[in-house]
């Protein structure tokens, strides 16, 4: 139970639901997660900034949910600052 493909890349599909807030706006994101891997993310909110929620998810489809792997995709895009970045990943563990 020690290795991420152990706990996570061997597990059945899931799904993560959880919010998180956004410049003062409340953001949902629903995770579905198959193999390991990131099969579909959708992060909504009503007033922010909906450009970047769908390329976040657009990036991170096919990725392995792990933090690291998560985080290392994120930062090589320039999307996010470090902050968002660590922020969003606490949002979906």
């Amino acid at each position: 139970y020690r290795t991420w493909q152990w706990n996570i890349g061997y597990s059945p599909r899931y799904q993560i639901c959880g919010e998180m807030e956004w410049k003062g706006h409340p953001v949902s994101i629903h995770l579905e997660v198959e193999k390991g891997k990131i099969t579909k993310l959708d992060i909504t909110s009503n007033e922010a900034e909906r450009e970047l929620f769908d390329r976040l998810s657009k990036t991170l489809a096919g990725v392995y949910h792990d933090p690291g792997v998560i985080r290392e995709t994120l930062s090589g895009t320039g999307l996010a600052s470090p902050g968002l970045i660590d922020y969003f990943v606490k949002s979906i563990f």
